[in-house]
């Protein structure tokens, strides 16, 4: 428990560090070196409703979600796991991408950008490591599940710049 706060407390310093000296470069860059109170409250909290951090937190939210999702995870044998890692799976690409539901897409940062994307590849990512080790002999199927998931992904895109986005250039 003490280290999974320590480890915390570290995440927390070096946002709030890497925030700051953004936003110092960012007041270089434009030559106003007024530094107000909302730069004091944007470092403390470089998750709030700023779109360009929006992956700090989500990564906060996992980091302090991880001790559940692992107790769940550890009680879910191999089928089970790869049944819950599936019916997310599921239910992003479904409500996700193809209905655009405001459940998946929720917030401020639409099409992924959320903590339902980072609980799926949470559990996509404990399934591979517990499960799907990529061996010298399975080389070659796991580089064909890459290249298929990446043509899928590829396919996807494309569906939806011509199907829901007719203008998109």
């Amino acid at each position: 428990q003490h280290k999974f706060w320590r480890s915390f407390f570290n995440l927390w310093v070096m946002c709030v560090f890497y925030t700051a000296l953004s936003y110092m470069f960012h007041l270089y860059q434009v030559g106003d070196f007024h530094i107000g109170k909302s730069i004091l409250f944007v470092s403390l909290f470089p998750f709030g409703r700023n779109p360009g951090w929006w992956f700090i937190g989500c990564y906060i939210l996992l980091y302090l979600l991880s001790p559940l999702l692992n107790v769940i995870i550890e009680k879910l044998s191999q089928k089970r796991l790869l049944g819950a890692t599936l019916l997310l799976l599921g239910i992003n690409l479904y409500f996700g991408h193809i209905w655009r539901s405001e459940f998946i897409n929720s917030g401020s940062y639409p099409s992924g950008y959320n903590l339902f994307q980072f609980i799926n590849l949470y559990f996509i990512g404990n399934y591979i490591r517990q499960y799907a080790h990529c061996k010298q002999a399975n080389i070659k199927f796991c580089f064909i599940i890459y290249f298929l998931c990446s043509c899928l992904l590829g396919v996807l895109y494309y569906l939806d710049l011509s199907i829901w986005h007719t203008n998109s250039f």
